[in-house]
């Protein structure tokens, strides 16, 4: 047992650390059930967690609702949602939290995401770039709590991608060395089923990676040509394998999120490039930024050192430094450069939500670093930390006397991130001692958790969440209506709501009212809803102000309204 534990610890620490650090904030910020607060903010409390009680419903009671469903607006095929939305397998643990504790089951499910993404990195330090000890944490950690995780906390669909991309490269390595086909393959296809969107991302960032890996490691052309086909060919079967999903999502997209695909852009930078520098900043994240910022770059001062020391080492070899500054140089531009911004969202501009490709560059990042640092053996030499130290100084001087333009940034985040510069340079730089060699590892990975911990609570204690009353009260009284107007009427029809938590309580709560929100909402659908005059936009419709005409057309039978103002019941009439 102590040998095993002596080899496993560090991928162990890697999925604990992060968990251990999120769950500690959860509970300092008294998130439900460890305070009256939740999870909820934004379009998880508008929007995901009622798709997450459809998902509970219809797997415990009516299955056939994945396929097509009478909650959407006025019923639609449900393929497209369910892709983008449910697939995940961490979702199937809903059905152990009903009604109200759905909050709860959000946390549960974040925690294990975070753990999950500092598991695999941690799986990839291990086995492919051959890292050992509290190295693997200390980066593992750096990467499931960057600052990309953070900001997209309120995104739970999103964030398997991050967990699934460090087993596709890892399993890309064993493709391209070992032939081994299997891992790759399924590892793809499953990011593929449980997320196309991000999926698409990953694609396209293997096509750069493998134009690394082939620089790198080049050792002649034959061998280069061997290992294309293997990869063209089992990426393509990966795509195969998850057509069941992919093929219908496809016909729902051309119908919804298709239909607004840019034909026109602009060549032109979205905004001054050197504003990414005010990203790498503890804290750099508030509400503000969520429809309208910069990309979300925060990986820690270790990862940053490694970085600079990857294309300052002459321990590496000029050709793989060569081609890892070109596939840089493109990622930096793609996140600044409106064309090449347009490519990794599908040819569509967010709404909301800018630069979501912006985990690849972290990824990214923290790889390179992880190489750098294996290579010097996690020191740095004097002239080494004095250029990181240059750099650190200047980047954060363009960021202290520009502080008027982000109004995340105080004086207080700068100092802080300028400590964690120089106290992690210092400890890098310290002379080698048999005591040295055995704490300053320790001492790293220390220095690490308490950065990354101290840019999620900057960063999340910006951003405001719902109570757990404000999602409890609607949800119990909505779930108590349903249960009586299904008792005196169970006939098929539609109700319109006076009242409502969201535009998707019909769909969480197995009523037809006529609203709904979503990302994959076909055009047709608000379509109709403008030309009836009821409110409508590009992904979501209500039904709050019908006529005779529309009531009956449309079968609207009964009507949901509050009595008064301490009481919600159910009022039921023919309209």
């Amino acid at each position: 047992m102590k040998e095993y534990l002596k080899k496993h610890y560090p991928l162990g620490l890697s999925f604990w650390t992060p968990v251990l650090l999120m769950l500690g904030y959860f509970i300092y910020r008294g998130f439900y059930p460890f305070g009256s607060s939740s999870v909820l903010t934004v379009d998880l409390g508008q929007q995901y967690v009622d798709f997450f009680a459809y998902f509970r419903h219809t797997l415990l009671h009516s299955p056939s609702e994945l396929f097509y469903s009478f909650s959407k607006a006025l019923g639609g095929p449900m393929i497209g949602e369910a892709a983008y939305y449910l697939l995940s397998p961490f979702n199937l643990l809903f059905v152990f939290f009903p009604g109200k504790y759905l909050t709860a089951g959000c946390l549960l499910i974040l925690l294990l995401k975070y753990g999950c993404a500092g598991y695999t990195f941690g799986r990839l330090l291990k086995n492919e770039l051959k890292l050992n000890k509290w190295m693997i944490p200390a980066l593992a950690t750096s990467y499931a709590l960057m600052g990309w995780m953070i900001a997209n906390q309120l995104n739970m669909l999103w964030l398997d991608a991050p967990i699934f991309l460090p087993l596709i490269i890892s399993a890309l390595y064993r493709l391209l060395q070992k032939k081994r086909s299997l891992a790759y393959v399924l590892w793809l296809a499953a990011m593929m089923i449980i997320n196309y969107y991000m999926a698409y991302m990953i694609c396209l960032f293997l096509v750069l990676f493998f134009a690394w890996y082939q620089t790198a490691y080049f050792s002649g052309l034959k061998k280069f040509w061997s290992q294309l086909y293997l990869f063209i060919s089992r990426s393509l079967l990966a795509v195969g394998i998850s057509a069941f999903v992919l093929v219908p999502t496809y016909y729902s997209l051309v119908t919804s999120k298709g239909q607004y695909t840019e034909k026109s852009f602009q060549s032109h930078f979205e905004y001054v490039p050197l504003k990414m520098l005010s990203k790498f900043v503890i804290g750099a994240f508030n509400f503000e930024q969520m429809p309208k910022g910069f990309p979300n770059l925060f990986i820690g001062s270790l990862a940053l050192i490694g970085v600079f020391l990857y294309f300052i080492s002459l321990k590496i070899k000029w050709r793989p430094k060569l081609a890892a500054f070109l596939v840089s140089v493109f990622l930096w531009l793609s996140l600044c450069f409106e064309p090449l911004d347009l490519l990794w969202h599908g040819m569509q501009f967010p709404v909301w939500y800018p630069y979501r490709f912006s985990f690849i560059v972290s990824f990214w990042m923290i790889f390179l670093a992880a190489l750098a640092l294996k290579e010097n053996q996690f020191r740095l030499k004097p002239h080494q930390a004095l250029i990181c130290l240059g750099i650190f100084t200047a980047g954060l001087s363009y960021v202290y006397f520009n502080s008027k333009s982000f109004d995340y940034v105080s004086k207080q985040v700068i100092l802080f991130t300028a400590l964690f510069n120089v106290l992690l340079l210092l400890v890098l730089t310290v002379k080698k001692t048999p005591l040295n060699q055995r704490l300053t590892p320790l001492v790293i990975f220390l220095l690490v958790c308490f950065e990354m911990l101290a840019n999620t609570t900057y960063s999340l204690n910006n951003i405001s969440y719902l109570t757990q009353a404000e999602f409890a009260g609607p949800t119990k009284v909505i779930a108590q209506d349903q249960k009586k107007l299904t008792q005196l009427d169970p006939g098929f029809y539609r109700i319109a709501q006076l009242y409502s938590r969201t535009k998707d309580d019909g769909l969480a709560h197995d009523l037809k009212t006529g609203s709904y929100f979503s990302s994959a909402l076909e055009k047709s659908i608000p379509d109709f809803y403008g030309q009836l005059g009821q409110p409508d936009g590009d992904n979501y419709v209500g039904y709050y102000n019908g006529t005779l005409i529309s009531d009956s057309l449309l079968d609207m039978k009964y009507l949901l309204q509050a009595k008064d103002k301490a009481e919600l019941v159910l009022s039921i009439g023919m309209l």
